[in-house]
């Protein structure tokens, strides 16, 4: 059962993320346990990091890790900065800690350092061990080098940009103009606790760059993971077929079968998240969104109706939630224009603009 793991209680009021309103719902979600291990955490049904929606979550929890349950609502009133710089600090410091551009801490920063160092592993694997040995099998190795030269840096820069890029802060001028006049923050925005002021298009937390990722890196987030996913899957079948190549001959290339290894491993972890943020990208839905049930809702068969997910009870939630008969529903998400208008608008969209508030 996906959901056996989770208790109710009624023990703590979460803020939604959208706006800064409060919920309205007293009921939360308290996590007993996560897979492999970590701390309670509350959270009602909808706003829950750690949960499943078939395998999604999972897959979610697996890119954000448990810092993401810092993150905070968006703040409406204007505060001093120190006492909103303590109030967003965590309450128990990190063992860990590295501090980063932006000001940002993590509690582990070993993640981006285990990705990187595992590419440029992969990478100096795939261009000497496997680049010989395919010039022995192929007589020429010039296309597979320059593929996958290019495939390794075109996914390094857009994991170091990732990493090291402003995701999208608000600018200080616009953000004190809003306050001033009382005006809401902008549609889709999000105040998180490593930057002080809200991140436009708020999507999610990365563990793996220790970053946000909004307006500003989405769209390499998304070149990120599909260079990702094509270095897993590529490498698991030239290994295999370097493997076949070289057993009739009695030779085992141990790095190949290391390698292999790894691919497979790396494959099985960045596929979901992949197709996952894919599906995100083509309904204009983001990891935020889907997290909070925006725009799911379970039907009834008798009556033809449906009810939001966020206004189910905890036990139709429940049971709605292990059968996966929560549906989603695109009248609800106004952004969603169709596949092809939204892969479009994202990938063709400015962002760097002046006047750009991540409001699409």
């Amino acid at each position: 059962m996906a959901y056996n793991q989770y208790a109710y209680s009624q023990s703590q009021q979460p803020t939604s993320p959208g706006h800064g309103q409060p919920l309205q719902q007293p009921g939360v979600y308290r996590m007993s346990s996560i897979q492999g291990g970590g701390d309670p955490m509350g959270r009602r049904p909808s706003a829950m990091f750690g949960r499943t929606r078939s395998d999604a979550m999972t897959s979610l929890l697996t890119a954000e890790g448990p810092i993401g349950q810092s993150l905070s609502a968006p703040e409406e009133e204007a505060q001093d900065e120190a006492t909103e710089e303590a109030s967003e600090e965590p309450s128990v410091k990190p063992k860990f800690q590295a501090k980063l551009v932006c000001g940002i801490f993590d509690e582990r920063p070993f993640f981006p350092t285990v990705l990187l160092v595992s590419l440029l592993l992969g990478a100096l694997c795939m261009l000497t061990e496997q680049r010989e040995l395919i010039r022995e099998m192929c007589g020429g190795s010039w296309l597979f080098t320059n593929f996958f030269s290019v495939l390794y840096i075109v996914t390094l820069a857009c994991l170091l940009t990732c990493l090291l890029s402003d995701p999208g802060q608000m600018s200080r001028q616009k953000h004190d103009e809003m306050q001033s006049a009382g005006l809401p923050l902008p549609k889709r925005s999000h105040k998180a606790w490593l930057y002080k002021r809200p991140i436009l298009r708020f999507d999610h937390y990365c563990r793996w760059v220790t970053n946000v990722i909004g307006l500003n890196n989405h769209r390499e987030f998304m070149v990120m993971c599909t260079g990702l996913a094509t270095i897993a899957v590529l490498g698991f079948a030239v290994d295999a077929a370097l493997l076949l190549w070289c057993l009739p001959q009695f030779r085992f290339p141990i790095f190949v079968v290391l390698h292999m290894g790894y691919s497979a491993i790396f494959g099985k972890y960045i596929m979901p998240i992949f197709t996952i943020h894919v599906g995100f990208v083509s309904r204009s839905e983001l990891a935020k969104d889907y997290k909070n049930d925006e725009f799911w809702v379970l039907k009834d068969a008798e009556t033809g109706g449906s009810t939001p997910a966020k206004d189910l009870d905890a036990d139709i939630y429940n049971e709605a939630f292990d059968n996966d008969a929560l549906t989603y529903d695109s009248q609800r998400n106004p952004w969603d224009k169709g596949w092809q208008s939204n892969c479009f608008t994202f990938w063709c969209t400015p962002r760097w603009t002046p006047d750009q508030l991540g409001e699409f």
